[in-house]
């Protein structure tokens, strides 16, 4: 019987907000080679340029590293990356479907951005690496140059 008591009053206080472990990323995560030999390349960007919808730009300065973390507008169809250097600015267009799931009104809606594209006239070629952006794979694109 205390047994039985026990186990209902941990029942009990279990959160109910429980909002799980969400694998979804609102983050592009970019790998970058050398476009000769294929190998993965360091890269060093004075400064990178993120542009959202709402005409919100985000600045990340002095990147020196061969995989980068950006963040994506979930609030648009698309996002404008811009990797600035010394002499030359490279972008490139990252396009896709944003699915908005909320699992209880406690817990934070989940962005789920799928169906990814890019286009881009600066690098040598961009690769999609996956269709959704996800927490668990990396690198979400390739880009050579």
């Amino acid at each position: 019987m205390v047994f039985l008591s026990i186990a209902m009053c941990l029942i009990s206080c279990v959160d109910e907000n429980n909002c799980g472990i969400n694998e979804e990323s609102d983050e592009l995560f970019l790998q970058f080679y050398d476009i000769g030999t294929k190998k993965i390349r360091e890269v060093v960007f004075d400064s990178v340029g993120v542009a959202f919808a709402n005409e919100e730009v985000f600045y990340l300065d002095s990147i020196s590293n061969t995989l980068l973390y950006v963040p994506v507008d979930v609030n648009a169809a698309s996002t404008n990356f811009t990797f600035f250097t010394d002499s030359v600015a490279y972008d490139f267009e990252l396009s896709y479907r944003v699915n908005v799931r909320i699992e209880n009104e406690a817990c934070e809606p989940v962005f789920r951005i799928l169906g990814l594209s890019a286009s881009s006239v600066a690098f040598d070629s961009l690769s999609i690496k996956v269709l959704e952006l996800n927490k668990l794979v990396s690198p979400h694109v390739e880009i050579y140059f």
